[in-house]
């Protein structure tokens, strides 16, 4: 019975993260609650909070589902690291990119909104970990160590080429142009491909 009554709330659980979404995507990321929730997947707000403490918990409830499904598709695409070259880089840097192109709302929820306010930091929160930057940075490590990569700190290795895809993405994004910015419309794919090149370039020896 116990095994049951663990599949059942594990089934309630990621249910809640899909009625959550949805409401989100609908409403925006600022615009939701607990009530909202509890409402649109027929249950007592109290049941809700059986399951997260607060909206903050709900959202790196969320976060934390996204960024599994980034992690395991994105290690299918680099497979075993072996050397760090031009191809595992260009894998990288171009999965992210097209990731960011593809899933628009999961990679501003994941990188860009800050989550809600929240007064005490809850259990999901406490274990979310930024894996995709740990990663980045052992292989930039590992790069610097095999003498693959130029010689300079790791960790500045890994913040240049995360800020540097981030920030593509980022002007290259209808939601966060300006009017001072808007010049002319530009082809995300090669505007993508010009930024993996030149960024692969500086840092390869």
């Amino acid at each position: 019975m116990t095994g049951q009554r663990q599949q059942k709330k594990q089934e309630r659980y990621q249910y809640l993260l899909t009625v959550a979404k949805s409401l989100i995507t609908e409403k925006g990321f600022n615009n939701f609650s607990l009530r909202d929730v509890a409402r649109n997947a027929n249950m007592a707000p109290s049941n809700v909070y059986n399951y997260f403490q607060g909206k903050r918990e709900l959202w790196f409830a969320l976060v934390s589902m996204e960024f599994e499904k980034y992690l395991q598709a994105l290690f299918e695409t680099l497979g075993e690291i072996k050397i760090v070259n031009a191809q595992l880089l260009e894998s990288f840097a171009q999965f992210h990119l097209d990731f960011a192109m593809n899933n628009p709302w999961e990679y501003e929820m994941m990188f860009v909104v800050r989550p809600p306010h929240a007064d005490e930091i809850g259990p999901i929160e406490k274990n979310h970990r930024p894996v995709v930057f740990e990663t980045l940075l052992d292989i930039m490590k590992k790069g610097v160590l095999e003498g693959t990569l130029k010689k300079a700190d790791p960790l500045y290795l890994a913040y240049y080429f995360w800020g540097t895809l981030h920030g593509a993405v980022m002007v290259s994004s209808p939601v966060f142009s300006t009017e001072g910015m808007r010049v002319s419309k530009i082809d995300k794919k090669s505007f993508f491909k010009f930024v993996v090149n030149s960024l692969i370039e500086q840092i390869l020896l």
